[in-house]
């Protein structure tokens, strides 16, 4: 046998207590696959990117103003809003078979807001790969249909202005013809009144002049209809295979691992005791 001051001695009592390591390792491991099914559950985590619709340069229309602005079909606020309210909590719950709080809405997804984009990234965390991907394939689906109305309100806006704008303009036209006739009468009239005449005149100007702008008003909200853009799925969900968190091959490694440096602490610990006992 080594002497104690060697190192050999010290593998010497290792290997001694062999049994005892490998129990101790085997403990450890078990309990790190118990507590991987219970308390550090695996989570699985998938995701999608989505772009949020906008419109370029989008109008507001009232009867008397028109305001320029750009916006998204739903701002960044409404959009993150969105995701946690009673709508998705039902949909969770329909995904998992399981009930769910809202404040575990947070727990489950996450948002990330792509700076000075309108590109959304959100994920899905949840123990079962299966219901994470369900659970993505869900909201995505969701957010599409939602944002997919509101499209379709915005360009009937966009429709309605444009159906405006030409009745207008035809409208306009007519009353201009309208009052060429009558200025064209006049003027061939000797006695005609000047007044009249020139009144003629300027309301043909005048009607000229808002008929050329509401026919670059038309055009402008043409260019601006074919620019809307509707909300789109960038990269679809898939389902994930290796967990994010609690994975249980690394539980079981780490469990080994804690397992084996404990054995050799309390194997040397006990040697060094017994030792110490009968010298003294």
């Amino acid at each position: 046998m080594a002497d104690k001051n060697e190192l050999g001695y010290y593998f010497y009592v290792l290997w001694r207590n062999k049994i005892t390591i490998i129990v101790i390792i085997l403990a450890f491991i078990l309990m790190g696959m118990v507590l991987g099914k219970t308390v550090l559950r695996p989570i699985y985590e998938t995701d999608f990117k989505i772009r949020i619709g906008s419109f370029t340069d989008n109008k507001e229309f009232t009867q008397n103003n028109i305001v320029f602005f750009k916006a998204n079909l739903v701002s960044k606020e409404e959009f993150v809003n969105s995701i946690r309210n009673p709508e998705i909590q039902g949909l969770i719950e329909r995904a998992t078979g399981k009930k769910i709080s809202l404040n575990e809405i947070e727990r489950i997804i996450k948002v990330e807001l792509v700076e000075k984009s309108d590109i959304a990234r959100i994920l899905i965390r949840y123990p079962q790969g299966e219901a994470a991907l369900k659970i993505a394939e869900e909201i995505a689906a969701k957010i599409v249909d939602d944002h997919k109305s509101i499209f379709e309100k915005r360009v009937q806006i966009y429709d309605q202005y444009r159906a405006d704008l030409k009745k207008y303009i035809m409208e306009s036209e007519k009353e201009m013809i309208s009052l060429q006739k009558r200025m064209i009468a006049l003027q061939s009239d000797s006695q005609a009144d000047s007044v009249r005449l020139m009144f003629l005149s300027d309301s043909v100007a005048e009607k000229n002049a808002m008929t050329v702008k509401m026919k670059k008003e038309l055009s402008q909200v043409e260019i601006l209809a074919d620019q809307a853009i509707s909300t789109k799925i960038l990269s679809y969900p898939v389902k994930p295979r290796i967990p994010v968190k609690f994975n249980r091959s690394a539980n079981i490694t780490v469990a080994a691992i804690a397992g084996f440096l404990l054995a050799v602490i309390l194997v040397l610990l006990k040697d060094y005791l017994v030792a110490y006992s009968k010298k003294s």
